[in-house]
């Protein structure tokens, strides 16, 4: 027998295949719009892939679905990562929202913040064992490289212009509404 909140997900799927559903109900999400969810989002999922061995820093990473914001692919990017590929059903994000969270970001991972935890974001996963910064994936050296003026601005650069095929030093690629495979150079 399914529970309550199985059957709610449930019919939440279903509904996504009923043409503009999306803006009858659509609201703020669930917390993209917040700088220190998206740098809890990408540190938590970070710790958590170096567990289990996953490659230290990648060089591109891709997200589905990011919703209100890019702010987790802006974390990816100020903490090393040279490409970020946003693939999302109907574009939902906003310039001025997406500039506000990376400044905040800027100083989140320049501050070396602890990882906001399960008090602040209670229905964030992966829970953690310890919410301090995790200096063992981002060492003094390599977070002084990867928040290097001109790389914040490159950055800043790529989102003011929206300039998505660039081969420079950053990339960012939103495809919105993605519905074919075509969005996706084979070699970013």
């Amino acid at each position: 027998m399914l529970d309550h909140v199985t059957i709610k997900s449930i019919v939440k799927g279903m509904l996504t295949f009923i043409p503009g559903w999306q803006w009858i109900r659509r609201s703020e999400g669930g917390g993209a719009s917040s700088a220190r969810y998206c740098y809890s989002v990408w540190l938590r999922h970070r710790i958590l892939a170096a567990k289990y061995g996953f490659i230290s820093q990648p060089e591109t990473v891709a997200e589905l679905g990011p919703g209100d914001s890019i702010g987790t692919g802006l974390a990816a990017l100020l903490s090393g990562c040279k490409v970020y590929l946003a693939f999302d059903r109907v574009p939902f994000t906003a310039l001025e929202k997406n500039l506000k969270i990376f400044d905040e970001l800027v100083e989140l991972f320049r501050q070396r913040t602890p990882i906001p935890d399960d008090a602040e974001f209670p229905n964030l996963y992966p829970r953690l064992d310890h919410y301090g910064f995790p200096v063992d994936l981002f060492s003094d050296g390599r977070l002084k490289e990867a928040l290097e003026e001109h790389r914040i601005r490159a950055i800043r650069e790529t989102l003011l212009t929206r300039d998505l095929e660039t081969k420079r030093i950053i990339s960012i690629r939103y495809a919105a509404p993605w519905v074919t495979k075509n969005n996706v150079d084979p070699n970013p």
